[in-house]
């Protein structure tokens, strides 16, 4: 009997184990996912604040023409 609640002991410490492991990588994943999203937002709207100012710079060189 010794031995068989060994063995559950050391299932259900492995099994607890590895659920925390897994929860906690989802969790990064989330982390890093919405920081990659982030990211790319800042970075598209720096793009379309360039565009933007290239934009107003071309018009005013035509402008002054």
């Amino acid at each position: 009997m010794n031995n068989s609640q060994d063995k559950l002991s050391t299932f259900l410490h492995r099994y607890m184990n590895q659920n925390k492991i897994i929860n906690k990588n989802h969790q990064c994943k989330k982390e890093k996912t919405i920081n990659m999203d982030n990211n790319f937002k800042e970075e598209l709207k720096q793009h379309f604040r360039e565009l933007t100012l290239r934009y107003k710079s071309k018009s005013n060189s035509n402008c002054e023409i």
